[in-house]
């Protein structure tokens, strides 16, 4: 899990995991969310504390996360995935927190669209689970002693004592009203809200998108592969809701293939709609509109988005929690799943079809980005007028 950072949340994981049941946990330690109810030391605190021996914790091995000895992943662990008991795997864009997972009784000041999925089939689970279980062995062996977290040891200690005071002062309502289902009315956002739905001996084709992992016998990550190829294959439409999608290069990344893949499908006259948060959208508009590949036409804005699903040719479905950026593609452990399933896609596919009606298209400031191009033009332009001024006086002083 990247944040675990809501009280109700951790008081289900108390009451509900009693003895003999176990908890394993690789958890990352990102900036508090604005919503937190505690930061993630605390979480990871009182688990250890209402477990004891049964709470098997490791903080994950990320490049800036003072409790990890080594690094295994360069900006986050970004995975949000539970397996319970080998059988049942959730997976989700959204992390154990108040906005992702908002208590609809009791709603935080803000509330994120995310999707989630929970597919009981023990083949699958126990495909995530020897990932988890290798993350855990790995973090667990390369966690960092108390001396070499001690110059952060004051700031933490202040951090985690206030989140344990203001969660005492404001405790979560008990899990029953936490669980309870708001009535059907609107998201908060303004579109509208959708009950789930439980899909009972479904067959369906899942393939699951671990990154940074790679296909076997090649250097093509999981994730990348499997979705360009569902990009390319597309017949008729392409439906992606995400947090944001960052600016190529225009450098033959990657990154820039894939960006590229849905402008060509755009070209092809194939519907592309895409939906990114309203927090994000101009600012990466403005740098498409300045290098790489050019998607702002086919953009919408929508407030609080922290989804990262697909719904192609109204058959396919992807939940994941990739961002669209270098390292959310290839970097990043992230974890999804593609669900070729008609019957997913006609559930996911009118909650996309409502936030896109309900969002609003993205306009960037082409005068600006222009004025960027012609300002960088006009100063090669002088320095190459310098330059050759400077040679002829050279020329002269011979």
């Amino acid at each position: 899990m990247y944040d675990f950072t809501s009280a109700e949340i951790l008081v289900a994981f108390e009451q509900n995991l009693a003895a003999p049941k176990t908890l394993q946990l690789v958890l990352d330690d990102p900036a508090p969310n604005p919503t937190r109810d505690q930061v993630d030391s605390v979480t990871v605190s009182d688990l250890r504390q209402a477990l004891g021996a049964r709470a098997n914790t490791a903080w994950a091995l990320t490049r800036p996360d003072h409790f990890a000895a080594k690094w295994s992943f360069p900006y986050a662990y970004h995975i949000k995935v539970i397996v319970r008991d080998n059988s049942a795997v959730w997976l989700s864009s959204g992390n154990l927190n108040r906005s992702n997972e908002p208590n609809l009784r009791n709603p935080p000041s803000a509330e994120d669209r995310d999707w989630h999925v929970i597919i009981e089939d023990p083949k699958l689970a126990q495909t995530f689970a020897a990932y988890l279980d290798f993350d855990y062995r790995t973090a667990a062996a390369n966690q960092a002693s108390n001396q070499q977290v001690t110059a952060n040891a004051t700031v933490r200690a202040i951090i985690d004592a206030h989140a344990k005071r203001a969660r005492e002062t404001n405790p979560p309502p008990p899990p029953a009203m936490a669980l309870a289902r708001k009535p059907r009315g609107t998201h908060k956002t303004g579109g509208p809200s959708f009950a789930a739905k439980t899909f009972n001996n479904i067959s369906l084709k899942a393939t699951p998108l671990l990154t940074p992992d790679r296909l076997p016998d090649s250097k093509q990550g999981q994730y990348l592969t499997n979705v360009m190829n569902l990009i390319k294959g597309a017949q008729r439409s392409i439906h992606i809701e995400l947090q944001y999608i960052e600016a190529s290069k225009g450098n033959g990344s990657l990154y820039d293939q894939l960006l590229q893949a849905l402008a060509d499908k755009i070209a092809a006259g194939k519907e592309v709609q895409l939906i990114v948060s309203a927090d994000y959208a101009e600012k990466w508009g403005e740098k498409m509109k300045s290098a790489g590949v050019d998607l702002t036409a086919n953009i919408h804005m929508y407030p609080d988005v922290h989804n990262k699903g697909f719904v192609v040719d109204g058959k396919t479905v992807i939940v994941s929690s990739q961002n669209f950026s270098p390292a959310g593609i290839d970097e990043n452990r992230d974890a999804g799943m593609i669900l070729e399933s008609p019957e997913l896609a006609q559930y996911f596919g009118p909650i996309f079809d409502a936030d896109w009606k309900s969002s609003r298209p993205l306009v960037v400031n082409a005068g600006a980005a222009g004025a960027k191009k012609t300002t960088r033009s006009g100063a090669k332009k002088a320095k190459k007028t310098a330059a050759k001024k400077t040679a002829k006086k050279a020329k002269k002083g011979r």
